[in-house]
């Protein structure tokens, strides 16, 4: 299903020309559709990698996928940072963040059929057509709710980028960018805490969940806190766009 939508996308973005929906000026046409491309491929991964990850979860081993779902956003992270630091062009950025889905996909893969070589996870033996059939109607509200939030974070995207300038959209997608930092941070604080929440609770340690909820409060409210004190005192002098919005 995640390949089919992505047939789909790709096959609008080829008869639809991009710059006739975005205002891209200078940006080549073969580029842009060639970036499109790829940071849609991701969906191909993102999807069946929720189902891999979500096999930790029902082994009792969520820390670990929690960890291998953190490795994603670290590679990710790092690629980028290597690709803008060795100068590379739009298209290879691109593909160099779509990497670390597949890399984490087969640690995940290798990781699952060594301690359970019972799952088989790379073998087709058994399968039924007649099972996988009755997933197709559940899938669709999950990918529904995956659809949702991309209208929500790049809808408003697309709105700016209909109404300003290129150059308003690219300061507009970077403070954006800027600011979603705090707010990433707070969500790896929360995401980092889930397993511990998870056994407090099985445990009825209703005096450790509440230490536990009183920490996570205060030291994202503390980072909260600071991050905004950086951006407001230390990152206004060096990007000037900041000070004029």
């Amino acid at each position: 299903m995640p390949t089919a939508v992505f047939f789909l996308f790709t096959a609008a973005v080829l008869i639809v020309p991009p710059k006739s929906i975005l205002p891209i000026l200078k940006t080549d046409h073969q580029v842009v559709v060639w970036v499109l491309a790829i940071l849609a491929f991701q969906f191909v991964f993102a999807q069946p990698q929720g189902i891999l990850l979500g096999i930790y979860r029902a082994v009792g081993l969520l820390p670990r996928g929690a960890m291998l779902a953190n490795l994603i956003w670290f590679l990710k992270l790092a690629l980028m940072a290597t690709a803008l630091w060795l100068g590379s062009g739009m298209v290879l950025i691109a593909g160099l963040q779509m990497l670390a889905y597949p890399l984490v996909a087969l640690i995940a893969v290798w990781d699952l059929n060594k301690r359970f070589p019972q799952f088989s996870l790379l073998s087709l033996k058994g399968a039924e057509y007649s099972m996988g059939l009755t997933f197709v109607k559940p899938s669709l509200h999950f990918l529904s709710i995956q659809i949702t939030q991309t209208f929500s974070i790049q809808g408003m995207l697309l709105v700016v980028a209909a109404v300003l300038s290129p150059i308003q959209v690219v300061l507009f997608s970077t403070i954006r960018t800027v600011v979603a930092s705090m707010r990433q941070l707070l969500i790896l604080i929360t995401h980092t805490a889930e397993p511990e929440i998870t056994r407090l609770d099985a445990q009825q340690d209703r005096d450790g969940l509440y230490k536990l909820f009183r920490a996570l409060l205060r030291s994202s409210l503390l980072f909260a806190v600071v991050l905004a004190s950086i951006f407001h005192f230390f990152r206004r002098g060096n990007l000037p766009f900041v000070a004029r919005g």
